[in-house]
Formats: structure tokens, sequence, C-alpha cells
């Protein structure tokens, strides 16, 4: 599966994604980079906080689910937690 590059992302948004991918997922992050599974789904990542960047790859897939289908959903996911905690302008 190919790789999901985002930019802009803060600390804070990295913490709440992990939340929301251990809670969708089951899957564990505790580093900056690295990869881990669980239940059929496997996630590798890498997010560098001086430059506000993760790449994140699916790189196991249960039989059910399609490529394009868990693109979508972790493409959604990470653009959820990239809107918030963003400063208005008022």
């Amino acid at each position: 599966m190919k790789i999901l590059t985002y930019q802009s992302m803060t600390l804070v948004q990295w913490q709440q994604l992990i939340c929301t991918l251990k809670y969708i997922f089951s899957i564990t992050i505790t580093t900056t980079t690295g990869c881990s599974s669980k239940w059929g789904f496997g996630l590798q990542w890498c997010y560098e906080e001086a430059v506000q960047t993760l790449s994140l790859q699916c790189i196991k897939k249960p039989y059910w689910a399609s490529e394009l289908l868990l693109e979508i959903k972790i493409d959604e996911l990470i653009r959820k937690a990239l809107a918030s905690q963003q400063p208005t302008n008022e």
C-alpha cells in the first residue's frame, strides 16, 4: 500500500491521532517511528516533530478489507486530527 504523508501536524495532533488509531485499529503507538500490528491490521509510521511531518503506511490488512478502504479511512482519521487544534483567525 502507498505511503501517506502529511505536513503541518503538531505534537498535540499527533498525540490525538495515536489515541484514535488505538481506538479504531487497536494499535498501540509509543514511539515517533515504528510499526505495529494487531487483529490483521499493520501500520508503519514516522512522525518528525521538528518539521511537523507524518508518514504512515498500512503494511498489513485483513483479508476482508480492501487497500482502498483502509487508505480512505486512515486518510480521514489523519485529516480530522489535522483539522483539530488549529488556531482560528478572529
